[in-house]
């Protein structure tokens, strides 16, 4: 199905109707970021009403929905513990948010540690299943995403941290795995059904822009159709006026994955 980052739908302190309404006549669903400033009262007072009020927007045009957590300040492999405890309850508050707007999968970050990567996995491996003790018996699924510098910028280091932990995916940023240079068709070959969720975006300058049929991107997807992926291509760029940009991306990549 084809979804749109929440980020590219917010306006003046709010989410727009009718960038809802828009959205929806291409899009089936929307990845909603529980975070501030996309999300204005996270963390805040009337946050509970808040998502109540944008689950029956988004129902009203009938959009599905995912959910991803914040990530700026969060750490799950941190060699602090006081920084991994602050992360892991955040990544818990995330999914019962997520639960409560009826998403179906809450992508998260893993962190990074610069001097000591086999610890910063350790740890963020031990915070993971902490956080599945609590939130395991949720309705929502559990994804990682692949990153651009941190504890899971590999296919091997995917590998390690998916491990047996069957409860957890892996939201494929396609952006963020080719510019590690990620191989594609090996890539979704070896991570097969742990992929749940997938971002499709093209790096420019470290920023996510828009999507088009002749960037290196285009191999993922290529792969992950073959392989017969089931789940969401969440759009996370855009050039020029937003929804002009993303009604062609849905285009394009709409093209795509119905061969």
């Amino acid at each position: 199905m084809l979804s749109v980052s929440s980020r590219l739908l917010y306006a003046d302190k709010e989410y727009l109707a009718a960038n809802l309404e828009s959205a929806a006549s291409d899009y089936g669903s929307v990845e909603v970021w529980l975070t501030a400033p996309f999300f204005p009262k996270w963390r805040h007072s009337g946050m509970d009403s808040s998502i109540k009020l944008l689950g029956e927007a988004l129902d009203s045009f009938g959009l599905k929905r995912t959910a991803h957590a914040a990530h700026h300040d969060l750490n799950l492999g941190s060699l602090n513990p006081a920084v991994r405890r602050c992360a892991r309850k955040e990544i818990i508050r995330s999914c019962e948010a997520a639960s409560s707007l009826g998403a179906e999968i809450l992508t998260f970050h893993p962190g990074r540690v610069d001097y000591d990567r086999n610890a910063g996995i350790e740890l963020l491996c031990q915070e993971l299943d902490r956080i599945f003790d609590k939130v395991g018996s949720s309705d929502v699924r559990l994804c990682l995403e692949n990153v651009t510098d941190g504890l899971c910028e590999s296919v091997s280091q995917a590998k390690q941290i998916l491990g047996g932990r069957r409860w957890l995916g892996l939201t494929l940023d396609v952006a963020h795995a080719n510019k590690r240079g990620w191989d594609c068709e090996g890539a979704v070959k070896d991570l097969g059904d742990r992929i749940w969720n997938v971002h499709v975006s093209k790096m420019l300058n470290d920023s996510h822009t828009a999507f088009d049929k002749k960037c290196c991107e285009a191999g993922f997807i290529r792969a992950l159709v073959e392989k017969g992926y089931g789940g969401d291509y969440v759009i996370e760029g855009y050039r020029g006026n937003i929804m002009a940009s993303l009604k062609m991306q849905a285009r394009i990549l709409g093209d795509m994955v119905s061969r």
